[in-house]
């Protein structure tokens, strides 16, 4: 098991700074293993995330110091779920969160056996059972917008970075919902945004769910739900 301490800066986090974080320490416990993104990219291999569930116990405040324990699962139909606590000094849990990851050939963009690879992909027992992601609770969507992918966006892979649809999301959120108290958030990605592509972005609500839809070409690339107390 992997475990990282952090302190919450004190001008905050965004939300995609937590799933920038919960990317650092899935990549930090892979290199225990010589299998991050970089030890990938040298087999022409790329790590990809396939589906999130995030659920906040608590808000995360500004100056709160933390500790990320993370532990993955065996790999099944070629995806592994690595989970992660966020804990306070106390021990107690401030998030919890699960991932479903995937190896997949940077050349052909598909997902690969990583059994037949010369690669160790170790698996841990943590001490808390989470389940598998669900799929993002979806509404109607009623708004749009068009977003050209920029050079910015890019991560190590030469694609938008997933972080960055939780920016796109919380660019459009009315002020209103950036007073309340987020409690889970739930994201599936399908397809990758490489450099000039255009994603166009539909949302809506209902009660307290947001749910943000993202097409490329008419083919799905992300969605996400936030869910608010």
């Amino acid at each position: 098991m992997y475990q990282k301490a952090i302190q919450i800066p004190q001008e905050g986090w965004k939300l995609s700074s937590v799933f920038q974080e919960l990317q650092d320490v899935a990549g930090e416990a892979a290199s225990r293993w010589k299998a991050d993104g970089e030890d990938l990219k040298k087999l022409g291999l790329m790590w990809v995330i396939v589906r999130y569930e995030v659920f906040f116990e608590r808000p995360l405040l500004p100056g709160d110091g933390l500790c990320f324990r993370t532990w993955a699962l065996p790999f099944r139909h070629k995806m592994s779920q690595r989970n992660v606590l966020l804990l306070d000094s106390n021990g107690g849990i401030v998030l919890k969160a699960a991932g479903v990851w995937a190896v997949v050939d940077r050349e052909m963009r598909k997902m690969i056996e990583p059994a037949d690879y010369p690669l160790s992909f170790e698996t841990e027992v943590g001490d808390v059972s989470l389940s598998r992601p669900s799929a993002p609770e979806k509404t109607e969507l009623l708004h749009h917008l068009s977003y050209a992918v920029q050079a910015a966006d890019l991560d190590m892979n030469q694609h938008m970075n997933n972080t960055r649809y939780f920016d796109l999301a919380e660019s459009v959120l009315p002020a209103s919902d950036r007073e309340k108290t987020l409690r889970l958030v739930r994201a599936a990605f399908f397809n990758e945004a490489r450099l000039g592509e255009t994603i166009e972005l539909s949302w809506g609500e209902e009660r307290d769910v947001r749910f943000f839809s993202g097409r490329k070409d008419d083919t799905a690339c992300f969605e996400v739900s936030l869910h608010y107390a």
